[in-house]
């Protein structure tokens, strides 16, 4: 809010004067790099899942969960808010993606092992 009042913007739009997007609100509050370092490991983990051979369906669903949920970025800013409802089912489908991602990955070197 800050930001915008000494910049002199006017939003007749919308009152309140906040940024609902997450890549600029995030931007405006702790920098391009923090941003970066916010969502890049989102897109990675993206990339590498659509890339993946063969997923489950459990594993589909968590990547819709995923990829509505960056593009959810585009027009809300609830990724980073910490008391919003959906944060909690967003967080939590991402670590059990990572907990699947993680689990194969070490069967498969258990595998390579033997």
């Amino acid at each position: 809010d800050l930001l915008f009042r000494r910049e002199k913007f006017l939003f007749l739009f919308h009152e309140g004067e906040y940024v609902h997007n997450a890549y600029l609100g995030l931007i405006l509050q702790v920098g391009l790099v923090g941003a970066f370092l916010f969502f890049a490991p989102m897109f990675v983990l993206l990339v590498k899942e659509m890339l993946s051979k063969n997923p489950s369906p459990v594993r589909i669903g968590l990547q819709g969960l995923l990829l509505s949920g960056l593009i959810g970025c585009m027009s809300e800013s609830w990724i980073y808010a910490a008391g919003n409802s959906q944060v909690f089912m967003f967080w939590s489908g991402i670590a059990v993606l990572e907990y699947l991602r993680e689990t194969e990955n070490r069967s498969s070197r258990m595998v390579k092992a033997t």
